[in-house]
């Protein structure tokens, strides 16, 4: 009897082995080829099965290099900048007063710099912002940059803290402004380093604290006395 060629598994032809000689519709019996007869895995065509598998392994190899290297470029990011700036605070509080027709804010941010340089990194309050969580600068200060010499500098390897005092008008014809109509929110601080680069700290929390008028002279001058309400 025949067997079925390469490929096919179910005996198609008649039992006759001349059978597919005379029919000519079934060309993928073996004439004369028995049961059991040649590798089995000939006429399963199994050489034809790792062929078609070596190629789509390799190709999904090269697919898989191919994403390797982009995720390397797209996903991981930047490395970690040598210069980190953090604020050490979570939550600060900010006084709001209104003196006539201006309402100030006025608070002191806490920050820590760590210098992974190799040379002293200045530190200029003038190239200081504070940044709203989209990125939006609310506050600046109006001051000239001084030379670095007159700065206060980090030194390599070193961590520095800083005391900063903010003050910015939220209402009224005064400067610097508070750019942003509310006061209370998640922010970050952005330094500028050198000419090109800038870090950000991390984000912290501004709780606005009203004040009157009374009560902030007392704060600037211990010795007031704050009348009893």
């Amino acid at each position: 009897m025949c067997v079925p060629r390469r490929g096919v598994l179910c005996n198609v032809c008649s039992r006759e082995a001349g059978s597919c000689k005379r029919s000519p519709r079934l060309p993928h019996c073996d004439r004369g080829r028995d049961e059991g007869v040649g590798r089995i895995g000939d006429w399963l065509g199994l050489d034809e099965i790792r062929v078609v598998l070596r190629i789509r392994v390799g190709a999904v190899a090269v697919v898989a290099c191919a994403m390797t290297v982009a995720g390397c470029t797209l996903f991981t990011g930047p490395k970690s900048h040598p210069v980190t700036l953090s604020v050490t605070s979570d939550t600060l509080v900010a006084v709001v007063r209104v003196s006539g027709d201006i309402t100030w804010t006025q608070f002191t941010l806490p920050v820590s710099i760590h210098n992974g340089l190799s040379v002293p990194l200045p530190v200029d309050f003038c190239l200081v912002s504070v940044n709203a969580a989209s990125g939006a600068v609310v506050w600046a200060p109006i001051c000239a940059s001084q030379g670095s010499a007159a700065l206060p500098s980090v030194a390599p390897g070193a961590t520095s803290t800083f005391q900063w005092q903010l003050f910015a008008a939220i209402s009224g014809p005064s400067a610097p402004k508070w750019e942003s109509p509310t006061l209370g929110g998640d922010y970050r601080v952005r330094l500028v380093i050198d000419a090109e680069e800038a870090v950000l700290s991390n984000v912290f929390v501004i709780s606005p604290l009203a004040m009157s008028s009374v009560s902030a002279r007392a704060m600037a001058d211990p010795t007031q006395t704050i009348p009893a309400p």
